[in-house]
């Protein structure tokens, strides 16, 4: 070709390619290295100024190394975005994958079509490229398939097994069910666990050529009995692939089922007696574990009701790498009888306080108890051997960080206000607790303001958090709520997260003009109803209020347990208890707990004083309007009849009729109806049982 019409082939060359600048193409997953090859499902081009041309023009892989192809099965316009979908098991092979999109299947803004555009990917899926593996079979086991054990691990040590190609095998997962009650999910109970590797470097001393020996075997770890008339299934899997020692990898769970060459099981038959555990039970823990939480480090102890006489052997507290720690002391419950050499159905725990003091977020104890006869309580276990520990789990945060108001200080008066600084009295760093759920509020005392607040910007350090919104210049009284478990102080290994923290401060101004305090609120329901006869233990009095309720915290106001002496002339007090919030963001529900249950027979009330709550107008110190309570009494009876001579005595005389209306006693006094025969009768308009 003439030197002029090669310069003329260039130039239109040129002018074609400058001419024909297709969009360059924005791709999910990017290319490059892919570790899974389920990216390769689907492929997004993500430009939101190019559109499918032809849609049978089908992108497609191809594999660099083995010249495998592997085409789309559609392309098309998926939520906004284009999407190729590919089969994912169909890439066999790691390595060089190129993706291929045909010139003219897309087209930009301005109708100009693609040319053929490629991009590179390089696949290392460790769960691609797994071969076939030959299938084998067990030919036996020691111990052989229906042997009896008394017990796993400590007895046998090691299982092994003879196969018809044990150089085929690289790995071994077992595990051990108990399947006495049938084979079904739910039915069989899992036992234990774990794996043997042809070669294990980290396990077996660091040696590449650290085969098993005369044969395949597992280890049997762990002293676990295997009970008389139980039957025992060792499940089995046998691999083609193991511990990795190039990568220092083990296989994945899809790596030994594409690598499966044998599942199976053999039997065992158990031969440990069950051991005889005490006829007596735990009975009654208070307070509560399930509702109770432990944040005053001088309210450290607990009670534990037994359904018969024990004796403690040990109270200790777990502590993670080594042995039990003792947790703290203990004794028979108050004015509870001993019988032969100090048994007893009450005992009194009382926690070291050094133990509580560290226990942030939960703290567990371990009682073991024996009655006279030797035999221990049952455990928490589940386990017929063995299961002398009874486990209990408390909430604890008596030793926990407390928050602080640091800018400006808690109480303070001030002109405006429009950020807040915390921090805590440990000096621990601080963040926001990953499940952290209601977030802090700024509650005007008069109701006016009910402020939630943004998470707060935590300082370089970590040692302080603050919060900003926008000036508070409304003169009054608030409150800076900061609820439980917002906050998390400390690390990683000595993090806990707040107890519920409230701060004031007082806007300056004029001072409110002086309104009216209305009595007026009561509860909707109680758990006791007033004049009760009860048969059963009270462990506690539940209020619950129609709408949102605040009680007095400082100090608090108790709740009074009063009981009739004997001699029927004067209530004498029993016990005091303070109300606990049950729901921390919105209460509208407070339990008053009794240290130890009301059970002996007589005639009680139960009283808490005026204004114990009110609602967010209340203030009467400060002249404001609001809502607060009445003084609350209820009364009640513990033991047969005990509540309806009450009823008497408070009243006069009544009128006694039967559950048909008929008229029992007209006009009767305590010696009459403390005579009624067993049964229900209505008494001042109320129902009654006599037992």
């Amino acid at each position: 070709m003439e030197l002029k019409s090669l310069l003329t082939a260039a130039v239109v060359m040129c002018a074609s390619a400058s001419a024909f600048a297709f969009p360059e193409l924005s791709l999910y997953p990017e290319p490059g290295d892919i570790d899974d090859v389920q990216y390769f499902a689907s492929v997004n081009i993500l430009n939101n100024d190019v559109t499918i041309a032809d849609d049978k023009a089908l992108p497609y892989f191809d594999n660099l190394d083995y010249g495998d192809t592997v085409t789309a099965d559609a392309f098309k316009v998926f939520n906004g975005s284009i999407i190729a979908i590919f089969d994912e098991t169909l890439f066999t092979e790691n390595g060089q994958w190129e993706l291929v999109f045909p010139a003219g299947c897309l087209e930009d803004a301005n109708g100009e079509k693609n040319p053929k555009l490629t991009f590179s990917y390089n696949l290392n899926d460790p769960n691609v490229g797994i071969g076939e593996y030959p299938q084998i079979t067990l030919v036996s086991s020691d111990p052989a398939s229906g042997s009896k054990l008394p017990s796993w691990g400590d007895y046998i040590g090691q299982v092994k097994f003879v196969t018809s190609n044990d150089a085929a095998v690289n790995y071994i997962g077992w595990e051990l069910w108990d399947v006495t009650n049938g084979t079904e999910e739910g039915l069989r109970e899992w036992i234990t666990q774990g794996n043997e590797n042809r070669i294990d470097v980290n396990r077996r001393g660091g040696k590449d050529d650290d085969y098993w020996v005369n044969g395949l075997y597992i280890e049997a770890t762990g002293d676990y009995k295997l009970l008389e008339g139980h039957t025992y299934h060792l499940a089995l899997k046998f691999c083609g692939i193991g511990y990795d020692p190039v990568t220092n990898q083990y296989p994945t769970p899809i790596q030994l089922e594409k690598s499966l060459e044998l599942e199976t099981y053999i039997e065992f038959i158990g031969q440990t007696k069950p051991t005889e555990y005490s006829p007596y039970t735990v009975e009654n823990i208070m307070p509560d574990p399930l509702e109770y939480e432990f944040t005053d480090l001088d309210k450290n102890s607990f009670t534990i009701v037994y359904s018969g006489p024990v004796k403690p052997e040990s109270f200790t507290t777990p502590v993670f790498g080594g042995d039990n720690l003792l947790a703290g002391t203990f004794q028979v419950g108050t004015d509870v009888e001993t019988v032969g050499d100090g048994y007893a159905t009450t005992w009194e725990f009382f926690i070291d306080k050094d133990i509580l003091i560290q226990a942030v977020g939960s703290l567990t104890v371990v009682i073991k108890a024996q009655d006279q006869d030797g035999l221990y309580v049952k455990g928490t276990g589940g386990f017929d051997i063995n299961d002398f520990e009874y486990v209990i789990d408390w909430q604890a945060n008596a030793g926990a960080p407390k928050l602080t108001m640091v800018d400006p200080e808690d109480g303070a008066i001030l002109k405006e206000l429009s950020s807040i600084t915390i921090s805590n009295d440990a000096n621990k760093v601080m963040d926001l607790a990953w499940n952290a759920e209601s977030n802090p509020r700024i509650i005007a005392r008069d109701g006016s303001v009910d402020l939630e607040l943004d998470n707060p910007v935590f300082s370089d350090d970590q040692l302080t958090a603050t919060f900003t919104f926008e000036p508070i210049v409304k003169p009054g009284v608030y409150t800076l709520i900061i609820y439980k478990g917002y906050i998390n102080m400390g690390t990683e290994y000595d993090g806990t997260t707040n107890s519920q923290a409230n701060f004031t401060f007082t806007i300056e101004g004029e001072e409110p003009k002086p309104g009216d305090v209305v009595v007026d609120i009561v509860p909707e329901s109680a758990s006791i109803q007033d004049n009760a006869v009860l048969t059963e233990p009270l462990t506690s009095i539940v209020l619950k209020f129609a709408e949102v309720t605040y009680v007095t915290l400082d100090p608090p106001v108790p709740g009074t347990l009063y009981r009739k002496a004997d001699n029927g002339d004067e209530f004498v007090v029993v016990e005091a208890t303070y109300p606990v919030e049950n729901d921390f963001q919105n209460p509208t529900e407070y339990t008053f707990a009794f240290e130890t249950p009301v059970s002996l027979e007589g005639t009680y009330k139960f009283v808490i004083p005026e204004a114990t709550f009110y609602d967010g107008t209340y203030d009467e110190t400060a002249g404001q309007s609001g809502h607060c309570s009445p003084e609350l009494v209820y009364n009640f009876s513990m033991g047969d009849g005990s509540g309806v001579s009450a009823i008497v005595a408070e009243n006069g005389v009544v009128t006694v009729y039967d559950i048909a209306g008929r008229v029992v006693l007209l006009d009767a006094d305590a010696a009459q109806v403390t005579t009624l025969a067993k049964g229900v009768y209505i008494i001042n308009g109320k129902k009654y049982v006599v037992k």
